[in-house]
């Protein structure tokens, strides 16, 4: 009995502070413990009748008899998870942890909305460690399929079926998505501009060669264009069905098969970027690729080194992930390191394979800066949260600066307008005034000075860190997923910027279809802002839930003792690595790597790998 009163206590407090999470405003700021209870947006009614549906939910689930290690793992992420829900909420509105007005009475109301939240995840987390754990989930599938299986037949059905879904973007958004990156890789990679590495030289100077064919076959650059964003769409659709041919070859389950079909054909962003020239779509290919490879490998990594063919699907897929985007190297470390300790027979010659591709792709970099007369790119690229650290502190504390501090910020930024040019969010605009001549000729003193200026503001260096890459690990941030640019639009906007750069003389022969660009608008509308406000589909749409999803089964992982996963994880953790430390706190295409892979990653995990013994 006594146990019996205890669980309806505990679901009692839990429904509580639970309709906290629900129904109350978080905005109002709290002068006293009077008003606490002012915070409801429903009336008493719908309060009440909330908190009744929420104790029964509790009262029911929460009595249901779990392993100790599934409550004590639930209630540690449930933590971490509550944690983010109350850091995001104040980053998402007030770009700040530590820096905003707190009293007694608001931090008794966030501790309140951090139970309600551990609540909510301490419950979902337990019965969902305990469904994926404890029931026997049927992945594989016995029966045999003369269709929508591993053979040829299938795979082109497939690929032909993702081109169809996509093509109504194709053609509405002729000739392609063109952004201000991709501007600037087609006019060099067509001879413009010199090339620069900034971007991928290999990426842009196939891209270039692509869209002269277009301009000779068709006798215009938009025309060109045309044709390299059709090939582009087209190798992204063989590619994923050879994917999904793959997980036939697994004997996965049709229905699990169907689901991810539906997931590459019917995500809108994935269309969209499927016909958008970003290098960041084919990163995202490519480590598709990869992971895939790092499952073969874990099933049975003796036979696999003994295959000359695996080993050179292995290098050439590292190559094609570091052309892609250089930051790959990020994603290829972070994958290596747990192989070094999972297949220690094979040490010398894993690290042969992964030293070898790395060294050709940068021995191959530097003999195209000399062929192809490539422009170095600028220093500044890899050091947006240094930057962002050192003006946010300008900005908030440029009256407690010594003279010495001064005078050395000074000598690589504009000191005097750096706090007005700090967004908390985007870094280019604080990025650009890097003197990075200066900043070359005595690194180490301007490390030291980044590094004492932390010392003396740790608090302003991590808010500064936590609201450039909130977007990456709270789910609840909205931010533009896809955009409506054409070529037309970057040569209008260009002609202005870039004047002695050659310019396309086809421009005034072009028309613009203002009834198009009408659709074209509402429709990114909707995916950037409509459908995200649909419950449970928005989830489909935001960064940070797909790396709760990865985290989540990555404990299923360990729980299962899968161990030999860990280099898929660590691929992942690679592409989360390279999202916060970049220059935007929330952009949808550098975690495109992790989006794209979630399904197999699920799959791999669920998967029962053969038991054999690790060599």
């Amino acid at each position: 009995m006594k146990e019996k009163y205890k669980k309806i206590t505990l679901a009692v407090l839990m429904s509580i502070v639970t309709s906290f999470v629900i129904s109350s405003d978080r905005t109002l700021y709290l002068e006293g413990f009077k008003k606490i209870f002012f915070v409801f947006t429903n009336d008493i009614l719908i309060t009440s009748i909330l908190l009744i549906i929420i104790f029964n939910i509790y009262l029911k689930y929460n009595s249901k008899k779990y392993d100790k290690k599934i409550k004590v793992i639930s209630l540690i992420v449930g933590i971490v998870f509550s944690l983010i829900e109350v850091a995001g909420f104040y980053l998402l509105n007030t770009k700040s942890f530590f820096n905003h007005p707190m009293n007694l009475c608001t931090i008794v109301y966030n501790i309140i909305i951090f139970l309600g939240w551990l609540s909510i995840f301490y419950t979902i987390l337990c019965l969902s460690f305990d469904f994926l754990l404890n029931h026997n989930i049927k992945l594989k599938s016995r029966k045999e399929y003369s269709f929508f299986t591993n053979n040829r037949k299938s795979f082109f059905a497939v690929a032909i079926f993702l081109i169809l879904c996509w093509l109504s973007y194709y053609l509405l958004f002729y000739s392609g998505v063109v952004t201000n990156d991709s501007y600037y890789q087609i006019i060099q990679g067509i001879g413009y501009m010199p090339l620069t590495n900034e971007h991928p030289f290999l990426h842009t100077i196939i891209e270039g060669l692509i869209v002269r064919l277009g301009m000779k076959l068709f006798g215009t650059i938009n025309s060109g264009i045309a044709l390299c964003t059709f090939i582009q769409m087209c190798s992204i659709a063989f590619i994923i069905s050879y994917t999904i041919k793959y997980l036939a070859s697994k004997k996965i389950n049709p229905i699990i098969r169907l689901i991810v079909l539906a997931f590459f054909a019917l995500h809108p962003v994935i269309a969209m970027y499927s016909i958008t020239l970003w290098k960041d779509v084919w990163m995202g290919i490519f480590n598709i690729a990869f992971i895939i490879i790092l499952y073969e490998m874990s099933i049975n990594i003796d036979k696999f080194l003994k295959s000359k063919k695996n080993i050179f699907l292995l290098c050439l897929n590292i190559l094609l992930i570091l052309f892609s985007k250089g930051t790959g190297i990020l994603i290829i470390v972070a994958a290596l390191i747990p192989m070094l300790f999972l297949y220690k027979k094979h040490i010398k010659k894993i690290l042969t394979i992964f030293i070898a591709s790395i060294l050709v792709f940068y021995a191959t970099n530097n003999i195209a800066q000399n062929v192809f007369d490539i422009k170095s790119g600028h220093i500044r690229e890899p050091l947006s949260v240094p930057i962002q650290q050192i003006s946010r502190t300008v900005k908030y504390h440029y009256d407690d600066l010594t003279t010495k501090e001064k005078k050395v910020l000074n000598e690589i930024f504009p000191l005097e307008k750096l706090g007005e040019l700090y967004n908390p969010i985007l870094s280019d605009d604080t990025k650009r005034e890097l003197n990075e001549d200066k900043m070359k000729e005595k690194p180490l003193r301007y490390i030291k000075a980044w590094f004492k200026l932390g010392l003396k503001h740790p608090f302003t260096y991590i808010d500064s860190f936590l609201a450039n890459s909130y977007g990456y690990w709270y789910p609840n941030t909205s931010y533009w997923l896809v955009f409506n640019i054409d070529y037309m639009n970057r040569l209008e906007y260009f002609k202005e910027a870039w004047p002695d750069v050659k310019y396309d003389e086809h421009y005034d022969d072009y028309v613009i279809n203002n009834k198009h660009n009408g659709v074209k608008k509402n429709i990114v509308n909707m995916v950037n802002e409509g459908i995200r406000k649909i419950p449970v589909v928005s989830l489909l749409f935001s960064i940070g839930f797909y790396f709760w999803l990865d985290l989540i089964f990555l404990i299923i992982a360990f729980l299962k003792k899968e161990y030999k996963l860990l280099p898929i994880y660590c691929a992942i953790l690679g592409t989360f690595l390279i999202c916060i430390g970049s220059p935007v706190y929330a952009e949808f295409r550098y975690a495109y790597p992790a989006i794209l892979t979630l399904p197999f990653i699920i799959i791999f995990t669920m998967k029962k790998i053969d038991n054999k013994k690790v060599s």
